[in-house]
């Protein structure tokens, strides 16, 4: 049996094919490989524990088994995943709203006068006041 992230290959109608191994799941009582070849294109073949070799799975068997694993892999998410290069891993993506679509004017051209008079001695005086009332 092979573990997520080895390579082989394997002789397919013929020809030599190299995959890597993505996950090991078992569905019933069988041992199934989720793989992929050079070109991306995942393949299911079962693990045939007796004879030691792998076994290649007709086309609805395998579609059968990359729906559970896609669905166990990435869960209800799936759509709003991507996958990462530099991390080897999906991410998911985030909402980026622009806020001008929006009516909201960037800060971006704010100079520092206008800076200051978000902050300013009036308005710590009006909290200090409303503190003491509440407490009170």
């Amino acid at each position: 049996m092979y573990s997520v992230g080895e390579e082989f290959e394997k002789v397919i109608d013929d020809e030599m094919e190299y995959f890597t191994c993505l996950a090991n799941i078992t569905v019933g009582d069988k041992e199934y490989l989720i793989c992929e070849n050079e070109s991306g294109v995942k393949r299911v073949f079962y693990y045939d524990v007796s004879e030691e070799e792998l076994v290649t799975l007709d086309e609805d068997e395998e579609d059968h088994i990359l729906e559970i694993w896609d669905e166990d892999y990435y869960g209800t998410d799936k759509d709003y995943m991507y996958w990462n290069e530099d991390f080897g891993e999906y991410d998911k993506v985030k909402d980026e709203t622009n806020l001008e679509d929006l009516g909201v004017e960037p800060f971006n051209d704010l100079d520092d006068d206008d800076i200051a008079d978000f902050s300013s001695d009036k308005d710590e005086e009006d909290l200090d006041d409303f503190l003491n009332e509440f407490l009170e």
